[in-house]
């Protein structure tokens, strides 16, 4: 998924919200990028003031960085402001049902400063959503409409070898 819109292998990559065992930084450094350096970010005020002073390609929100809309869009706000233009933000949300378990994070509205490149919506045991999204340019972007497509292959999103595992949703272009 970060491969579809990243041109080289991020030499550094922010996790925004490990929790007690960053299992998710373990396993994305452990089998899909070997050679990229986290950086594990969570609430301890010192490491969040490091973040600060650096330069990330790829940022990394977990799912429970913010524990309400209201809260999580005030930490994509945060992270629009800092980022680097070109960056990508990659971040979990929930869609359906799975909202009780996760705040939604609504592309059209909670990601001004983003331009949003893909959404996957699982449909089955994984919970979590992604979107991709890319740190726009100084005055650049309008949120263009998100349309539909089915994506089953996407390598890492498909532990079980299930068919149809993920809905891809992608943005397309306007003329």
């Amino acid at each position: 998924m970060l491969t579809t819109h990243c041109t080289q292998v991020p030499t550094q990559l922010a996790f925004v919200g490990l929790g007690l065992l960053p299992l998710t930084s373990i396993m994305l450094a452990t089998l899909y990028l070997r050679h990229t350096c986290f950086h594990n970010y969570d609430m301890d005020p010192l490491a969040n003031a490091k973040a600060r002073d650096l330069d990330y390609n790829v940022v990394f929100l977990a799912a429970l960085v913010g524990m309400d809309q209201k809260e999580k869009a005030r930490v994509i706000n945060h992270l629009a402001k800092f980022m680097a233009p070109g960056a990508i933000l990659l971040l979990r949300s929930a869609h359906g049902a799975r909202a009780f378990l996760y705040p939604v994070v609504d592309p059209s509205s909670d990601l001004k400063g983003f331009e949003v490149l893909s959404i996957f919506h699982p449909t089955d045991e994984v919970i979590n959503s992604f979107i991709v999204a890319c740190k726009y340019s100084v005055n650049q972007g309008i949120y263009s409409p998100v349309l539909a497509s089915k994506c089953s292959g996407v390598e890492g999103f498909n532990p079980f070898n299930h068919g149809n595992v993920i809905e891809e949703l992608t943005i397309n272009e306007q003329a």
